[in-house]
Formats: structure tokens, sequence, C-alpha cells
């Protein structure tokens, strides 16, 4: 992926639309106009967590959702130490076809944090799916995008989000291997929610 510019992050893609395509947001976000103006004042608190607690209970839910879904898997792969999309895609391409050279399952292999990175249109766009459940099928292979969201509703941003990791996968699968049928209509997009 050329970075032309800097990429985007899914949740940023969310969050300008949930702010109603705020141009002051889009300015500070997706250019490096924050950076020039770093040293006039202390943005600290704008790209920082609300609150490390929250946080803290947003990634222990995931987890508790993770160890959850993981009771159901055939196998479980963990991509959260790969941050490099060039990396990521081998990994990505190689379990694929390991998936869809296995026989008939309603077992999914899971794949964390994979790292997902390529353009949509003009802008580079690089993000870590929560999980991507792969499983064959009599037909191809199903597919599902799961972003762990420990929200009390869904909120549109969530949404954004895991179209942005949805369309990305699809993109990749089609350059990866064009003639097969990878089932895309089935991507599932879910945000698993605390009740």
């Amino acid at each position: 992926m050329s970075l032309d510019r800097p990429s985007v992050d899914p949740s940023a893609i969310g969050e300008f639309i949930s702010f109603d395509s705020c141009p002051r947001y889009h300015k500070f976000r997706f250019t490096d106009y924050a950076g020039q103006r770093s040293s006039e004042r202390n943005w600290k608190e704008a790209f920082e967590p609300l609150s490390l607690l929250f946080a803290k209970d947003g990634d222990e839910f995931e987890q508790t959702v993770v160890d959850e879904v993981s009771r159901f898997a055939e196998s479980v792969e963990d991509h959260e130490e790969i941050n490099d999309w060039t990396r990521s895609r081998t990994i990505l391409a190689d379990a694929f076809d390991t998936v869809a050279a296995c026989p008939t399952s309603d077992q999914p292999r899971l794949l964390l944090q994979s790292r997902l990175g390529l353009r949509i249109e003009a802008w580079p766009v690089a993000g870590d799916a929560d999980i991507i459940a792969v499983w064959p099928t009599e037909d191809g292979v199903r597919i599902r995008v799961l972003d762990v969201k420990a929200a009390h509703e869904e909120k549109t941003y969530h949404q954004i989000q895991v179209g942005v990791y949805t369309i990305l996968l699809r993109q990749f699968l089609t350059d990866h291997n064009p003639g097969y049928d990878w089932e895309l209509k089935a991507v599932l997009l879910l945000v698993i929610q605390r009740s």
C-alpha cells in the first residue's frame, strides 16, 4: 500500500461520519494539521481515551467475548503482533487458502486482530479487525467479520467501522484469488455488544 498520505483507520471513518462529516474533525484527524499545530497547545485530551478505566473495561470485555467465541472454533490464530500489512497479507492468504482446501465444517477458524490495509478510493485505510471467522462450506468459504464493542446500544460509527473492515477484506480476497467464490455475499456485519 503506497502511503502518499497517512493511512486512515476504520474507527476514524466511523467517527467522522458520526460527527456529521465535520470539517474541523477531518482537518485534525486526516491531515497533519494537529502535528503542525501541536506546539501551540497541548492537544493530548483530543487524542487520548477519555478514561483509562473505560479503555481497560473495553479490552476486558473484548477478551471475554473472544474467549467465549473461541470455545466453538476449530482453531484460533492471534495476529495482534502483526501490524504490517505486507506480512499480514501473506498470513491471511495462507489462512484463507488452507480453509478453502478443508472439508466442510461448522467450526470456524478464528483470526484475531488481523491487520487489513488497502485503499478505499483515494485514501489508504488500515486497521485491525477484532475477529474474522472463516470456515469451509459445501459451496465455498463462509466469512464473518465481528467487531467487539462494550456498548449498550449499537452506534452508526460501529456499523461503519465493521463495514470498512468488510470492504477491505472483500478487496483483499478479490485481489488474492479473483477466480474463487468466497461467498462474500455472506459476510455479516456484526457488532457484539454488552447487554
